[in-house]
C-alpha cells in the first residue's frame, strides 16, 4: 500500500479524519513510527543486503568507512573465511589477548564524514536546484579556535559554513526533504566527497572499521601495511527509509497490515493517561497483542520457503515402515517385487 492508502485505512481504525490536514499529519507520523518500529526491532526477512567492496590502501593505519547505504553491519568475509568483528575495546587488553581467532576487524564508531581530517579543511556544498531557502544544512564540529562551532549552508551553497576550516566534525544534518542527495565536498567543487545526506534522510552517517587488530602500538615505529586490492564482502542492513510522499511504500513488501495494527497500538498506548479507563487499557493491550501476532505470522510466512525441509522418502503412512506386530497385522499388502502377500 502507498502512504495515502495506509493513511485512509488507519483513519478508519483510529477515528481520525484523513481529509483534515492536521489529523492527516498525525496519521502520517503514526504510519512512519510503526514502520520504523517494525523495521528496526528485528532483521526482517529479505531486509539484508550484501555487497563486495574493493579496498586499495597502503596506509599504516588501514581504516575505511563504508558507504552511507550501509546502515548496520551484520557480517564481513573475504575469499578465505568469515572475519570476526570486534568493538573498539579488545585492542586495549594486555593479557589474555587474543583468546580466540586472530583474524578480526574492529568496528570503531559512526562518523558523519566519509574521509578523515588530517589537519584542517573546508567544506564545499554542491548547490541544489530550486529555492535556496528550502533547506538548511547544519554542521557541528571543531576548529583550531573553537572546540564546538555551529555553521550552516543554504540550499545554494552559501552560508556561515563557507570558509570554515574544520579540524573535526561531530554531525551534519538537514532540516527538509530534498529532490536530490546533498553532497559536501572537500575544499571546492573538484574535491573528494566528504559527506552525502540522502534526499529522504536528515543526517549523514558512515561506519568506520579498522582492518586489523593488534594488542599494542608504538608511535615511533612503522607498522605493517595492509595488502592492496583486497575484496571484502559485507552483509548489512540498509537504513530505514521513511514514507514521505503520498505514493511512498514501505521498503519491504507485505507488511501493510502489520504497519496499520502497529500504528493503532502506538495510538492507543499514547492515548493512555492517568484518567484512562479499564476498557481503554484493555483495548490498548488487545491491539498490542494483535500487532505482534500479525508481525510474527508475516515473518514466519516469509521464511517458510527458506527453512522448510522436505523428505522425499516413503510417506508416513507407508506400510513398509511398520515393524513387529504392527507389520504382521497391517503389512500384508507390501510390494516385494513379486505378487502381493
Amino acid at each position: 500500500m502507498t502512504l495515502i492508502e495506509l493513511r485512509k485505512r488507519l483513519a478508519r481504525e483510529t477515528g481520525l479524519n484523513a481529509d483534515n490536514e492536521l489529523q492527516a499529519g498525525v496519521l502520517d507520523d503514526l504510519v512512519n513510527d510503526a514502520a520504523q518500529q517494525i523495521y528496526t526491532q528485528t532483521d526482517l526477512p529479505r531486509a539484508l543486503r550484501e555487497e563486495a567492496f574493493s579496498v586499495d590502501t597502503t596506509d599504516t593505519v588501514p581504516r575505511i568507512t563504508l558507504p552511507e547505504r550501509v546502515g548496520e553491519i551484520r557480517g564481513v568475509r573475504d575469499w578465505a573465511d568469515r572475519i570476526k568483528l570486534h568493538d573498539i575495546r579488545p585492542k586495549y587488553n594486555s593479557l589474555p589477548w587474543p583468546n580466540d581467532v586472530l583474524y578480526t576487524f574492529r568496528i570503531l564508531y559512526e562518523t558523519p564524514i566519509a574521509r578523515s581530517i588530517d589537519n584542517a579543511l573546508g567544506l564545499y556544498m554542491v548547490p541544489l536546484a530550486g529555492d535556496p531557502t528550502s533547506v538548511e544544512v547544519s554542521i557541528v564540529g571543531s576548529t583550531a579556535d573553537a572546540q564546538e562551532l555551529h555553521a550552516t549552508f543554504a540550499g545554494d551553497g552559501t552560508g556561515s559554513a563557507v570558509g570554515v576550516l574544520w579540524t573535526s566534525i561531530a554531525s551534519i544534518t538537514k532540516d527538509a526533504i530534498t529532490p536530490v542527495d546533498v553532497l559536501l565536498l572537500e575544499g571546492d567543487a573538484d574535491g573528494a566527497e566528504m559527506a552525502r545526506l540522502t534526499s529522504y534522510g536528515d543526517r549523514s552517517k558512515y561506519i568506520e572499521i579498522e582492518l586489523y587488530e593488534y594488542g599494542g602500538k608504538a608511535c615511533c615505529c612503522s607498522e605493517p601495511t595492509w595488502s592492496a586490492d583486497r575484496c571484502l564482502e559485507v552483509l548489512y542492513k540498509p537504513p530505514f527509509r521513511p514514507l514521505l510522499d503520498d505514493n511512498s511504500t514501505f521498503q519491504l513488501d507485505g507488511y501493510d497490515y502489520e504497519i496499520i495494527y502497529t500504528a493503532v497500538k502506538i495510538y492507543r498506548i499514547r492515548g493512555l493517561g492517568a484518567e484512562a479507563t479499564d476498557s481503554q487499557i484493555a483495548a490498548a493491550k488487545v491491539h498490542a497483542v494483535r500487532a505482534d501476532e500479525l508481525l510474527a505470522q508475516r515473518i514466519n510466512d516469509k521464511i517458510q520457503g527458506e527453512e522448510l525441509v522436505i523428505a522425499y522418502g516413503p510417506a508416513r503412512w507407508d506400510s513398509r515402515k511398520l515393524r513387529g506386530l504392527r507389520q504382521a497385522r497391517y503389512g500384508r499388502n507390501v510390494w516385494l517385487g513379486g505378487p502381493f502377500q
